[in-house]
């Protein structure tokens, strides 16, 4: 069986890593020039926000045979809001270190894997979509699906992440709301290590051309003054998929829409996507129904964020009250506050707080 992975990402590895498992070798083909990006980055599995009622490392190590060390646990996120801060405390979830560094999510899962990674290859969909008898769409983004008719924007906007340097605690991360440097976008620092930190801002509606003004209008709001030494801009766009298998092409990670746009992590996704994509190639299953479990979570998380986008400062303040009165015991993996069975309640509490205006 002839199986190509456009993408070595967490999704497109995941999928290699299980694919071997069935004793499927794939070919993997990479546009840039390593497995990562180029500045060293970080992001969080944030635990709180999951579908799961357990840790999520375990559970991959247990049901995928997939183990994963993070960098730290993740034990207190402090959310701020103009005047409003507070700092939930407890089991969030892990932070994990992420592109070239060697201990990186997804230079863990490379080890683990045969398969040799041919980089520098532009893949065209066309081309190899005759030529494989499936293709795994692992691109993190939104052409393939695109071309192919079956995407549909949820939630754009422009992301600036800076490398910075300072003295950093590696169990906590930062998140900063407000609509007068991000729109209904959102603002976060999160460690690499005890010395490096990324401090990113995603700002949603704007143009390229605007964002240096929101950058500085958020440093300075914020009295943020980390030594920056590096800085990257890109265009994120978050989109749902009709289906997220089409002929013989399947849909993983971010190119699948397996990505909360609340906060726009998908790293839980990314590795469910990938592995679930492989068992529906070495069994022959139907990846859409497999996948299905994931994408309902998406959606109910999806819908969080319609609210959000429709929020001014005043508005996020009381949601933070309401959030910092929350007892620990019900901020852990074991009661995540955006569990399945909670959705329906928090949307209806929501969207009170807009009636109430």
């Amino acid at each position: 069986m002839k199986v190509a992975i456009a993408g070595a990402g967490i999704s497109g590895l995941a999928c290699a890593y299980e694919l071997e498992r069935y004793g499927i070798k794939p070919v993997i083909l990479e546009k840039s020039h390593q497995a990562g990006e180029k500045i060293v980055d970080a992001a969080a599995m944030i635990s709180v926000l999951g579908r799961l009622h357990c840790d999520p490392l375990e559970y991959i190590n247990r049901k995928y045979k997939l183990n994963i060390a993070p960098l730290d646990t993740l034990r207190e996120i402090t959310i701020k809001c103009d005047r409003q801060e507070i700092s939930v405390i407890g089991d969030l979830g892990y932070i994990f270190t992420r592109g070239r560094e060697e201990n990186s999510f997804e230079n863990q899962i490379a080890a683990m894997i045969r398969t040799p990674i041919t980089f520098n290859e532009q893949v065209e969909l066309d081309y190899i979509e005759d030529r494989y008898d499936y293709v795994v769409a692992a691109t993190g983004e939104e052409s393939f699906a695109k071309e192919m008719g079956v995407w549909t924007l949820s939630f754009s906007s422009f992301v600036r992440v800076a490398a910075v340097l300072g003295s950093f605690r590696t169990d906590c991360i930062k998140i900063w709301l407000n609509t007068k440097y991000a729109r209904n976008g959102y603002g976060y620092l999160i460690p690499c290590n005890s010395a490096k930190a990324n401090l990113v801002l995603t700002v949603n509606d704007i143009t390229y051309d605007e964002m240096d003004h929101y950058w500085m209008a958020f440093l300075e709001e914020e009295d943020l003054r980390y030594i920056i030494t590096e800085t990257r801009d890109y265009e994120s766009k978050i989109g749902k998929l009709k289906n997220v298998s089409v002929g013989n092409v399947c849909f993983v990670g971010n190119s699948g829409g397996f990505i909360d746009d609340f906060f726009g992590f998908g790293m839980m996704g990314a590795v469910e996507s990938g592995i679930l994509a492989a068992r529906s190639i070495a069994k022959d299953m139907d990846y859409n129904r497999l996948s299905r479990p994931l994408l309902k979570h998406a959606a109910r998380v999806s819908k969080l964020r319609n609210i959000l986008n429709t929020y001014d400062n005043e508005d996020y303040i009381k949601v933070l009250s309401a959030i910092g009165r929350i007892p620990e015991r019900e901020l852990t993996y074991k009661a995540p506050l955006f569990r399945p069975t909670a959705h329906s309640t928090v949307i209806s509490k929501l969207q009170d707080l807009l009636k109430r205006r």
